[in-house]
């Protein structure tokens, strides 16, 4: 790991890449102030960036990930290093000890003991989580929309109703919006939905746009990326399993093993624990998932179980369209409805959300895909937009005073509309490392979005 240090706002700025012992990249390996709440994960290459508040210069900074041995490194000794390379070793568990335990083991009563365990693993008291939220949607070949920003999730706890989160957007980093969409049938829908126009009269004033208020079309379209897009639904919807389970029409919920094959694949070493690596297929014939998915989708992925308490590490849960589905891919262009992981960090013997990633494929230009397809016309690969939400939480707050005086000032979920850029803050906070990749699909972006300002 190359490690860089700055000082700035007497906070110092580490900035490196972690590599296992074949020196190949460790992706979202946990990265936390010992004895703290605070901390960051690596990106997809391995790299991480986390601030050290001046109260914890004198502490260190452990490196963590599933399947390797947890390295400690003093702070300090960052700062006057040279270039530096930082490995993980490999963990190791005793395979003749596992091989007799999970021989006896079913992965039906792992998973079922997980959730019979849920309310012991998972915190069942108030806290909020601190985070940095990165929102792209991209066409197969670029960025059409990034929206970078640091937020704040509010949680009554994982025995309370998902829905009674709360979302506050606190500062937005960057906003950059270059998409194509099909503003008309937006605006219908606006009209329809939420001025209760009748459909007939807001078709007639879709097409004459040039005589409506440019505002009222400017909220048309902040209505539609909230109702579609807003990050709230991340942690509160069906989508996120893991938080929703049991709730209504939750797909986790006490028929959960009628509705999935569970097998075990591998026992791996996560801080000298036995852990369970499980893999997630469907039940075959397909079988209902909940109302709303019908037999239409079917779950393919991965859940990963602590030995010892049954705790629920990290999900990997992909919902693949099923034949009945057809229909949708072609107008989606992806058989993948939603792709959802999730992996917690063990803080006070609870498991707290340390990074959560969404990915869906999005109906911005759906009017436009039906007509083509209606048609027999060819569709354009870049009328097909996918959107990527990724979180990580950077600090887990239990305090009860200060969650009460957090929730006294106003909360705002609407990512959507721009804020004025906070250098300061911005200085001091831990954000999420681009990729490579991602850093070119943010440059292409920018540059395209300039060019079509100047023409």
């Amino acid at each position: 790991m190359l490690l860089i240090c700055s000082v700035s706002y007497a906070n110092v700025s580490l900035k490196g890449k972690l590599i296992d012992t074949d020196k190949k990249p460790i992706p979202y390996a946990n990265i936390v102030i010992k004895n703290t709440a605070i901390g960051v994960i690596s990106n997809g290459e391995g790299f991480f960036s986390i601030n050290i508040p001046e109260e914890y210069l004198n502490s260190s900074l452990v490196f963590s990930s599933i399947g390797f041995k947890t390295k400690e490194i003093s702070i300090r000794s960052f700062k006057n290093s040279k270039t530096e390379t930082i490995q993980l070793e490999t963990d190791i568990v005793n395979l003749n000890e596992v091989t007799i335990e999970v021989k006896a083991t079913n992965a039906n009563e792992i998973v079922q003991k997980a959730f019979d365990h849920y309310y012991e693993n998972f915190p069942t008291t108030p806290f909020i989580g601190k985070a940095f939220l990165r929102h792209t949607e991209k066409t197969k070949t670029k960025y059409k929309w990034l929206v970078d920003a640091a937020i704040e999730v509010y949680d009554p706890g994982f025995n309370q109703k998902s829905k009674e989160i709360k979302l506050n957007i606190s500062e937005i980093k960057r906003s950059i919006d270059n998409r194509s969409l099909d503003t008309a049938d937006i605006y219908c829908f606006y009209l329809s939905q939420v001025k209760n126009i009748p459909f007939k009269k807001s078709v007639k004033r879709q097409n004459n746009l040039a005589n409506e208020d440019p505002k009222e079309i400017e909220n048309a379209i902040n209505y539609q990326d909230n109702r579609l897009s807003n990050p709230h639904a991340l942690f509160s919807s069906g989508l996120n399993v893991i938080r929703y389970f049991k709730q209504k029409d939750a797909i986790f919920d006490k028929s959960i093993l009628k509705k999935h094959n569970f097998k075990i694949d591998s026992v791996l070493a996560y801080n000298s624990d036995e852990i369970y690596k499980i893999k997630i297929t469907p039940k075959s014939p397909l079988v209902k998932l909940n109302k709303h998915y019908g037999k239409f989708r079917f779950p393919i992925g991965w859940i990963y179980i602590r030995a010892k308490d049954y705790a629920i590490l990290e999900l990997d849960y992909t919902l693949i369209r099923s034949k009945k589905g057809e229909i949708f891919t072609k107008l989606y262009g992806s058989k993948i409805a939603s792709s959802f992981h999730i992996k917690f960090i063990e803080i006070d013997g609870k498991m707290y959300p340390k990074h959560i990633t969404l990915n869906t494929p999005k109906s911005n230009n759906l009017f436009t895909i039906m007509t083509n397809t209606a048609h027999g016309a060819k569709g354009n690969p870049e009328d097909y937009y996918y959107e990527t939400q990724e979180v990580i939480f950077n600090e887990i707050v239990t305090d009860n005073s200060i969650l009460t005086k957090s929730l006294e000032k106003p909360w705002n979920s609407n990512l959507f509309t721009p804020r004025p850029y906070n250098a300061e803050f911005w200085q001091k906070y831990s954000s999420m490392v681009e990729t490579e990749k991602q850093k070119v699909f943010r440059e292409a972006l920018e540059k395209e979005l300039s060019n079509n300002k100047s023409k």
